[in-house]
C-alpha cells in the first residue's frame, strides 16, 4: 500500500475511534432522563432574539394583539404559524445529554462567546433567557449549548438548532390581503370583458 493511503487509513481509523469512544462515554438519555435546559410555556413567550454571526439580529415580539411580529426596525407583520413552529422546539428546550455539570473554559466547545447561535428568551413575566449554541458534537448529531449563569454543557439535537436558523422571509406573514373572511359580503371578479359578482344573501349563503 502506498504511504499516502496508508496515512489516510490511520486517520480514518482514529477518527472512527475517536467517535466510538465518545459514544460509549456519552449514551444517549432516555426521554424521561433528559434534562429540561429552559421549560417555558409558548404563550408566556414576549420577545424572541436570534443572533448569527455576520447577519443582523432577527427578532419576533408579540402585539398588543397576541399576534407575532418583526422588531424594529421591520414593521411587517410575522406569520403566527410559522414562529409558532419555530418555537415549539424551547416549550420546553430538551438537552440531549449532560456532557459536564460544571464547565469554566467555554471555548473548546464553540461557547465561550456569541458561539454559532444565540437565542434570547424574554417572557410576559420579564424572566430572560439565553442560550448558545456552539460546535458540532463529534458524532455530528448534535450540537454543544449551555444556559447563562448555569455551568453545565449540554448536547441538543442538530435539528433544534437549524430550526432557528431563520430569515425574515421564513416568518414573515406572506398573505397577500389581511382580510377577516367573515366580514366580506361581496367579490367582484374581472377577467378580460367578463364579470363575475357573488354576494352574501341575509342566512349568509353565496349566490
Amino acid at each position: 500500500m502506498k504511504p499516502q493511503k496508508l496515512l489516510l487509513a490511520l486517520v480514518a481509523l482514529l477518527v472512527l475511534g475517536g467517535l466510538v469512544y465518545y459514544a460509549e462515554e456519552n449514551p444517549p438519555a432516555d426521554e424521561d432522563e433528559k434534562v429540561k435546559i429552559v421549560e417555558v410555556e409558548q404563550d408566556d413567550l414576549q420577545e424572541v432574539g436570534i443572533w448569527r454571526p455576520g447577519q443582523d439580529t432577527l427578532t419576533v415580539k408579540r402585539g398588543e394583539d397576541e399576534k407575532w411580529q418583526f422588531g424594529a426596525p421591520l414593521t411587517i407583520p410575522a406569520d403566527d404559524s410559522a414562529v409558532g413552529t419555530m418555537l415549539n422546539s424551547v416549550s420546553p428546550l430538551r438537552s440531549d445529554r449532560v456532557v459536564q455539570e460544571e464547565v469554566t473554559d467555554w471555548s473548546p466547545f464553540g461557547l465561550d462567546g456569541e458561539g454559532a447561535l444565540r437565542l434570547d428568551l424574554q417572557t410576559k413575566e420579564d424572566k430572560s433567557y439565553r442560550v448558545t449554541f456552539g460546535n458540532d458534537t463529534p458524532t455530528g448529531s448534535g450540537v454543544f449549548a449551555r444556559l447563562d449563569g448555569d455551568p453545565r454543557l449540554f448536547t441538543v439535537y442538530s435539528y433544534i438548532k437549524s430550526g432557528f436558523e431563520k430569515e425574515v422571509f421564513d416568518l414573515r406573514d406572506k398573505k397577500l390581503l389581511q382580510l377577516d373572511e367573515d366580514k366580506i359580503s361581496r367579490v367582484v371578479v374581472k377577467a378580460g370583458d367578463r364579470t363575475l359578482e357573488f354576494g352574501k344573501s341575509g342566512d349568509d349563503d353565496w349566490q
